[in-house]
């Protein structure tokens, strides 16, 4: 993987963009706040485009995507020059002030004829962390909607479905988690800028996508990668305080009902666990939630294969599934079904009318 692009866009730019998927996980928000407070250290402005993602996150733990503020923006003023036609603009510079001079070509110009508002961001470069598919991630920009057209990005991804977008394309789909990639671009130039936090922070972040170290995308990269962060003076401990911390009340909840309705299928070592509409209303969480809940439940329940939760969309109340494990059983499965991995989980493409027949049909894929 070849890190070299992303350094160099980043060292000619001097503002750079964040832009994180709305459903940020753990693994995503922390790898963004190590990179955010890198490039801070580096002397560069660097604002969020959106803070969808950065609602759910917990401030002391992710203080520098806590910090951030939106890019600055250009001023524009703005002339009728159908009303007040001008034979002449200029500017003089003083010690503590721009004068702009406009000249009219008959009378002079009414105060109604001008008009001010802000122009676009001042962004350099874009750095997209964990979005899958840029298409989808245009509604963040806002009032910029030629933003991500017009501006080189810096992808970092490890989604299998990721079309490597980016001017410069820091992904791999063998890496467990962001936290390792953000780990490989940042160490590669910039190694002297992990402290303890940051070092912790994102060992938290690969805590958060293996479960643990259990998941099957745990890789021999995986460990080796925490062990040079551990050197780094991460420390473990605290990084499995600080992915529990992550939960909220609201969570609790909804892994509660989730693992009092779930049972291990002993000959198929497979994890089933439900979650109706009811369960989402009740405790005012949402399907993007369900990455936290197998995290929990992967965690807490005996060894198994895979962890399958079934769950019903509140919006068009079919049942859909999210499921964790050995990677090369998912991959099978994603060939066979079609579906997307979100760090590092794979959400079937397939819908279902009821539970019964969402289990019946995954149970017989494996």
């Amino acid at each position: 993987m070849d890190t070299s692009k992303a350094i160099e866009l980043i060292e000619k730019s001097e503002h750079l963009g964040l832009l994180l998927p709305k459903d940020a996980s753990f693994d995503c928000l922390a790898a963004a706040d190590v990179f955010a407070g890198a490039l801070g250290k580096k002397g560069k402005k660097t604002g969020v485009l959106g803070n969808g993602a950065l609602k759910s996150a917990v401030p002391y733990i992710f203080k520098n995507l806590g910090s951030l503020d939106e890019l600055p923006r250009e001023f524009v003023v703005s002339l009728d020059t159908s009303r007040s036609p001008i034979s002449q603009l200029r500017y003089e510079k003083g010690e503590n002030r721009i004068d702009i001079i406009l000249s009219p070509k008959e009378s002079s110009v009414p105060n109604d004829a001008l008009s001010f508002r802000n122009g676009k961001a001042i962004c350099a470069c874009i750095a997209a962390i964990g979005v899958v598919n840029i298409e989808e991630a245009a509604g963040a920009v806002g009032a910029d909607p030629d933003l991500l057209t017009n501006t080189p990005i810096i992808n970092v991804n490890n989604g299998p479905t990721n079309k490597n977008y980016g001017e410069a394309n820091v992904t791999d789909e063998t890496k467990s988690s962001v936290s390792e990639l953000v780990y490989q671009l940042l160490s590669s130039a910039y190694g002297d800028l992990f402290d303890r936090d940051a070092a912790t922070l994102l060992l938290a972040g690969i805590v958060s996508a293996t479960g643990g170290f259990r998941a099957g995308s745990t890789s021999a990269d995986t460990l080796l990668v925490s062990s040079e962060l551990m050197r780094l003076g991460a420390d473990l401990e605290e990084a499995h305080e600080l992915v529990k911390e992550r939960g909220d009340v609201g969570l609790a909840q909804l892994l509660g009902r989730a693992s009092v309705r779930s049972r291990l299928d002993e000959d198929q070592k497979i994890l089933w666990s439900f979650l109706t509409k009811e369960d989402f209303e009740k405790t005012g969480r949402s399907p993007e939630d369900i990455s936290g809940v197998l995290s929990r439940l992967d965690s807490e329940f005996p060894r198994h294969r895979i962890s399958a939760s079934l769950w019903q969309d509140p919006a068009d109340e079919r049942i859909y599934a999210t499921l964790s494990g050995e990677r090369p059983a998912l991959e099978a499965l994603r060939s066979a079904e079609g579906g997307e991995f979100k760090s590092p989980y794979l959400k079937l493409s397939s819908s279902f009318a009821s539970f019964r027949e969402a289990e019946e049909k995954i149970a017989s894929l494996f």
